[in-house]
């Protein structure tokens, strides 16, 4: 009995020592996560208010303010738990498997979400901007962290997946919004080309939205099989021409200016030979 007592008081004596000797190490830690947390704290408002200063999408501050602060909170905790000599080997092993396994499962998900963050971030068009996004043309109506949303030319309504939105080229109408057109006419071989370039660049002149600076321009550019091929060029503001509208003014205008003018526009011409049948004696 009197064995026992005295192997129970050894074992409480050296609980109670190692308890003294790991106090320190935990008051350290402690000292070291509040000191942490506060710290966190303070970053994670600078960090808003820069994104903030940069005019970043609202939704996009949310995300990255909160992925930041997680992740240093985590790195206070590792270090904290460094003094205390936790086995943080093991533990971060574990936590490398879990999240390679959610990372594989959730493997598109993660993409758009990134993507998302990306175009955020680096804002290649604005909510109302048209764009060209592969060979989708639209006008941008949402971007969130998972697809951008346009609405097509045509009335539909059209969702993205980010992943292909950040990957594909993307063509913004709206940050230049000068828009060249060109229209593909021909002639009659026997037109006065001087003449065809003043009456063409008359008639567009008289369109409603053809901008006078840029001038519009007439390139002859070949000798077709039936006619003297020719190209107009002029320009729009796209925000308020779309680009099949600005084509369609041009061509009734070239049409009766040509007409007026008595300037030929040739269809195409075939000449068939056939050969001659000899009668059989």
């Amino acid at each position: 009995m009197q064995q026992q007592i005295d192997g129970l008081s050894v074992t409480l004596q050296e609980l109670l020592t190692r308890f003294v000797l790991f106090l320190p190490r935990l008051v350290v830690a402690l000292v070291i996560f509040i000191a942490g947390l506060y710290l966190v704290s303070v970053l994670t408002r600078l960090m808003k208010s820069a994104l903030e200063r940069r005019q970043v999408n609202p939704e996009a501050i949310k995300v990255i303010t909160q992925v930041a602060h997680w992740s240093l909170i985590v790195m206070v905790a590792v270090t904290a738990l460094q003094q205390i000599e936790f086995n943080l080997t093991a533990f971060i092993t574990g936590l490398g498997v879990i999240g390679f396994t959610v990372g594989f499962a959730l493997k598109d998900i993660s993409e758009n979400f990134v993507a998302g963050l990306m175009l955020l971030l680096q804002r290649p068009f604005d909510l109302g901007d048209v764009v060209l996004i592969d060979e989708y043309r639209g006008r941008v109506t949402d971007v969130t962290l998972r697809a951008t949303e346009i609405d097509t030319l045509d009335g539909q309504n059209l969702i993205l997946p980010n992943g292909l939105v950040y990957t594909s080229p993307i063509l913004n109408y709206s940050r230049r919004p000068l828009s060249r057109v060109a229209v593909d006419v021909g002639v009659g071989y026997d037109s006065d080309l001087d003449v065809v370039r003043r009456t063409a660049l008359e008639a567009i002149a008289r369109a409603e939205h053809v901008l006078k600076d840029p001038a519009p321009y007439v390139v002859f550019k070949s000798f077709g099989d039936s006619s003297i091929d020719f190209t107009l060029f002029y320009w729009v503001d796209s925000r308020q021409t779309p680009q099949f509208r600005a084509s369609d003014m041009a061509i009734p205008l070239i049409k009766e200016a040509f007409e007026e003018a008595g300037i030929d526009i040739p269809f195409p011409i075939r000449t068939v030979l056939l050969p001659r049948e000899h009668s059989l004696n």
